[in-house]
């Protein structure tokens, strides 16, 4: 499913599209320990955090994280915004808690995967 696709079908609204249209996701991971989400950055993952801050930002420079999705309404700074378009990263934020937008994730890229319902 491609992150466009994904984000549109959890609700999210988009801050920076990126490539969107262009990233097949796979798979998601969440958490807001920065050591838990550089092992996880990948082409195919999207990333869903609470974080918002500089420690954000080194992890879309230096780890070429793609698609992060910031879960429970949480706006993100100027400087992430900034870091995200230069980076061509894709940066959305969901209205929804941590919980309920995972859940939502996994409902879509089930349904997807395997052509039905989860």
């Amino acid at each position: 499913m491609t992150l466009d696709t994904l984000i549109t079908r959890i609700g999210a609204r988009w801050i920076v599209a990126g490539n969107a249209s262009h990233i097949a996701i796979c798979g998601a991971y969440a958490g807001d320990r920065v050591s838990d989400l550089l092992n996880h950055v990948s082409e195919d993952t999207l990333l869903i955090t609470h974080l918002s801050n500089s420690s954000l930002i080194r992890l879309i420079e230096l780890m070429d994280a793609r698609a992060i999705c910031l879960a429970g309404g949480v706006e993100p700074d100027d400087g992430l915004v900034a870091v995200a378009r230069e980076q061509n990263a894709s940066l959305a934020v969901s209205p929804s808690g941590m919980y309920e937008t995972c859940g939502k994730i996994y409902a879509a890229l089930s349904e997807s995967q395997h052509g039905g319902a989860p």
